[in-house]
């Protein structure tokens, strides 16, 4: 198990108007008030403040394997080309809810993923352990065998639409991705194969996409806004490595997770650990695959149980440094080029998954 290490995470809010559209979000600093990362760990937590660079520390209870951590939340500010949000006849804020016909409908289309639910006794283990594929199938075996890794229709939850980039990986690699939750948490395995490739070079914290990562959207209410309500849409990067050769963790040491501008504050029960060759044999003589392991609280994500939700996953490849080479949707459309890059603008754009009792 990880030791418990001092945790930077850095909150770094993006200027829609400083963004290069396709290339995703440039995570930029508003020019007055202060930005703080929200922040939950089971270690000595440094919260730095990116305008100052001052430091306070808070001292959660150390806990290492997630199960029951203690929070420490900070508020942070948005830039004025983003704190404004409309509100409906009812006084909902950005998000109004869809009626109970039409999320009866959803709950009912064949693309939807259907995510089953555990007892939190075995609940995956956010450390980044070894993970296989049950012997002769693509499925996953151990602690992730009964999550869902299909739609409703059977469809492979594959990160196969290659949005832009190297075309020759076509079809030669499988990215995926499975879910399952005990009605406090939700719970994501992401799979990545990327044969041992790994970059955490540019060093640039506001564009953490230009390295290995995963990004994760989730639309909390299902309400298919086509802009970022800042109250359950989310976007957060979380990148392969720390720093090069060092896996990236929330238990770990200067372990990072950012959020975009547009998206709502993150939650602040958030944990997850990354395993470098530590998930199932990829084809041919690639090695084993990469995997992020996630753990959010569902009531701070504000998804409620038989109702759904909107979730995409993407993959960020970078396989000879310097910004990333290709990108990987679960649910975005396939493209050619980096215009084709449309979920961190626009959340309609997100899949939908609904949590089964």
């Amino acid at each position: 198990m990880t030791q418990p290490l001092t945790i930077l995470l850095v909150l770094l809010p993006c200027l829609l108007s400083a963004c290069t559209f396709g290339e995703g979000p440039e995570l930029d600093l508003p020019e007055s008030s202060e930005t703080l990362a929200n922040v939950t760990t089971a270690a000595n937590t440094q919260l730095v403040n990116t305008q100052t660079d001052s430091v306070s520390t808070v001292e959660p209870s150390a806990d290492p394997t997630g199960v029951a951590n203690t929070s420490a939340t900070v508020e942070a500010s948005t830039s004025s080309e983003t704190d404004s949000t409309e509100t409906d006849s009812t006084g909902t804020n950005g998000s109004s809810s869809q009626t109970n016909d039409s999320q009866t409908e959803a709950i009912g289309e064949p693309h939807i993923v259907r995510i089953p639910s555990t007892d939190s006794a075995n609940a995956p283990q956010i450390d980044g352990s070894a993970i296989n594929y049950i012997d002769g199938t693509g499925l996953l075996d151990g602690e992730w065998r009964f999550a869902a890794q299909s739609t409703a229709s059977s469809e492979p939850l594959d990160i196969d639409n290659r949005m832009f980039g190297d075309a020759s990986l076509q079809g030669a690699v499988r990215h995926h991705w499975a879910a399952m939750h005990d009605a406090v948490y939700l719970y994501l395995l992401i799979v990545s194969d990327d044969a041992g490739v790994h970059y955490q070079d540019t060093g640039e914290v506001r564009k953490p996409w230009k390295d290995d990562s995963i990004e994760i959207y989730i639309d909390g209410n299902n309400s298919q806004l086509d802009s970022y309500d800042g109250v359950d849409d989310f976007h957060m990067t979380i990148n392969l490595q720390s720093s090069t050769g060092v896996a990236n963790s929330s238990f770990g040491d200067a372990a990072t997770i950012l959020q975009s501008d547009a998206s709502a504050t993150l939650p602040s029960d958030l944990n997850f650990s990354i395993g470098l060759q530590q998930g199932p044999n990829a084809r041919g003589l690639r090695g084993r695959k990469d995997i992020y392991e996630v753990r959010i609280k569902l009531s701070e994500l504000k998804i409620t149980l038989e109702q759904p939700f909107g979730i995409e996953i993407q993959i960020n490849d970078d396989d000879n440094g310097g910004t990333r080479d290709t990108k990987w949707g679960w649910h975005h459309p396939s493209g050619t080029d980096s215009n084709n890059d449309y979920t961190w603008q626009n959340p309609s754009v997100m899949g939908r998954a609904v949590l089964v009792r």
